[in-house]
């Protein structure tokens, strides 16, 4: 007899077994019209969950529990009772199996599932919608006691008072970077500190970077490349010189008793090269009163900017790397030599390092390097421009200098999705730090740029 209730059909008590859906359904409901398995004889599931229980439509190939109950009494050995018994012990096994089975299939799918989200590579497109996931890792990573899991108070450099917090792996860095979690390290009341250079001496860190409220370079120490004393003027602009009423983006070179710099002056919508050197490396005096390199190429259009320099002591002479092009942002990167660092000869295969059309990150422009000697051979960090506003930091090597091979996880440092540096990261200088590698950089957000740290571990870069 079927009787009805709800509006669901609902039969005597049975025990047949029925599969009509893709999840299940266990004991006395009529009709499962929800999205969860329903308990009891199911006679149809329309919610995509199969049934347990006695049901009028089963397919072929379903459980038959009757059919198990018939074979249990013809082959038991104590009676109908003691094997129906049993057999229902099976069953109720049977169906708490498929529920464990179905559990445990849902949470590997889950974790599967966000594993595969977390492991998205990064795309310009991808990059800011979500929050950044990150993982807390339980270690002490050393470089002056600056990384710590437990939490300690740190001076700023305008003497305020921090709280350092855990070490985080970060999906906006590549190719084992990752950032200082108390980034940004520089800047904040100073106003604009962008496009720096760094050294390392005697123990200590050594900054020299541009001070946009100052139109300045700016000098500062560290001593463990996080915590930076206050800032003192080291090269102030020339007024009235027609072509440095505004300096900036130094690079350093220590050689003998002198550090030399070299530096863009910028005036007129135009920039240049100029030349100072310092015998403590603190206060610099110009040594010429034009600038050693200029724009005078078509490719440079009216800006030559972003000098790097290294003092090549196998061949006698300078070696510089230097950004032309726009003035607001130069578009490629050239090459010349100075024995005198005043005097320079330009590469006839400049520019020697374009943007990359087929990589998107780059595609627009690259500029602002900083180079170094590793083993026999050079490393570039640069900057690359997927538009006018979009910058990241990339990475290539090179057997002279000249000629240069791209790592192919670039970009290494990138913007943090609503983070400090959400929007752009400028102008890299490293340092080799023992056995790793520190990278500072300027990282923009809306119209303010502040210098940030990014750290990699082990030697090799190149991995």
């Amino acid at each position: 007899m079927i009787t009805k209730r709800g509006g669901a059909h609902r039969r005597p008590a049975e025990t047949a077994l029925c599969d009509d859906g893709n999840v299940f359904a266990l004991g006395p409901l009529a009709r499962d019209d929800g999205n969860v398995f329903a308990l009891g004889p199911s006679a149809r599931d329309d919610a995509n969950v199969f049934a347990l229980g006695p049901s009028a439509k089963c397919p072929s190939g379903a459980y038959d529990s009757q059919a198990v109950l018939r074979r249990a009494a013809a082959g038991g050995r104590s009676g109908r009772g003691r094997t129906t018994l049993r057999a229902r012990t099976r069953l109720v096994r049977a169906v708490f199996g498929l529920l464990l089975l179905l559990a445990t299939t849902a949470l590997v799918a889950r974790g599967q599932a966000r594993n595969a989200d977390s492991a998205r590579p990064l795309t310009p497109d991808s990059r800011g919608t979500g929050p950044r996931k990150v993982l807390l890792l339980p270690h002490d990573y050393g470089l002056g006691g600056a990384f710590r899991t437990n939490s300690t108070l740190s001076k700023r450099p305008d003497g305020s008072r921090m709280t350092d917090p855990p070490m985080r792996i970060e999906s906006d860095t590549a190719g084992g970077w990752r950032k200082y979690p108390g980034n940004p390290v520089l800047g904040g009341r100073l106003g604009t500190c962008f496009d720096a250079v760094v050294l390392k001496e005697r123990g200590r860190f050594r900054m020299w970077f541009s001070w946009r409220p100052r139109k300045s370079i700016a000098y500062t120490e560290s001593a463990d490349g996080i915590h930076w004393q206050e800032p003192v003027i080291a090269l102030a602009p020339q007024a009235g010189s027609g072509w440095e009423e505004d300096v900036n983006r130094p690079s350093v070179v220590h050689r003998g008793k002198w550090y030399e710099m070299w530096y863009t002056g910028q005036a007129h919508g135009r920039s240049a090269i100029g030349y100072a050197d310092s015998s403590d490396g603190v206060k610099f005096e110009r040594k010429a009163d034009q600038p050693v390199l200029r724009s005078d190429v078509a490719w440079e259009k009216g800006a030559a900017m972003c000098p790097h320099v290294l003092w090549d002591g196998m061949s006698g002479s300078y070696r510089m790397w230097y950004s032309a092009g726009d003035q607001y942002e130069p578009d490629s990167i050239g090459y010349a030599e100075s024995t005198d660092g005043r005097q320079w000869t330009k590469s006839a295969a400049n520019p020697i390092f374009t943007p990359d059309r087929s990589r998107l990150w780059e595609s627009h422009k690259v500029t602002a390097c900083h180079v170094m000697r590793e083993g026999a051979g050079y490393l570039m960090f640069y900057i690359g421009f997927q538009d006018e506003n979009r910058a990241q930091i990339g990475m290539a090597r090179s057997k002279d200098g000249l000629h240069w091979e791209r790592f192919d996880a670039n970009p290494i440092v990138r913007p943090g999705a609503d983070a400090w540096d959400a929007d752009a990261v400028y102008k890299p200088t490293v340092v080799r730090d023992g056995g790793r590698w520190l990278l500072w950089y300027n990282g923009r957000r809306g119209g303010t740029e502040q210098i940030g740290l990014a750290v990699h571990d082990g030697a090799d870069l190149w991995k």
